[in-house]
């Protein structure tokens, strides 16, 4: 008799504490899928080629004196770390595409999730940054 109780309490625990697991873990994954759609992650090549296009709007997040070292032309400057960032991208074309790109990917991305938390639609994180695009 304690063995068959045993086992109806296993199963009734194994139950119960599965299901918010699985339930969390298709919401993250649902997220996920999300993410990825609203951002790519693109190569100097891919953004060289999207310059081409004429259609992506190109955003440099840097700091005042890293532009000063160069930009890639016809872009835009927004400074990831000035106090009116968020102001100053909130004020763009959610419905257009950009490519935003800093020194080597890691502000960029960041730029890139907090444009999507304000409802941008396109974006595409040029991998490597402005590094790489300088040495291609």
């Amino acid at each position: 008799m304690k063995v068959y109780l045993s086992l109806i309490l296993f199963a009734a625990i194994a139950t119960f504490s599965c299901k918010p697991a699985v339930n969390e873990v298709k919401k993250e994954d649902s997220t996920a899928i999300k993410t990825a759609i609203m951002m790519n992650d693109i190569s100097v090549e891919e953004a060289a080629e999207k310059i081409s296009e004429g259609e992506a709007v190109f955003i440099d997040v840097r700091t005042d004196e890293e532009v000063a070292n160069g930009m890639i032309p016809g872009s835009v400057h927004l400074d990831i770390n000035s106090p009116n960032f968020e102001t100053e991208i909130s004020k763009l074309d959610k419905d257009k595409e950009y490519v935003v790109y800093c020194r080597s990917g890691g502000r960029s991305a960041r730029a890139c999730k907090k444009m999507q938390e304000l409802g941008f639609k396109n974006l595409n994180n040029m991998l490597g940054g402005f590094n790489k695009w300088d040495n291609k």
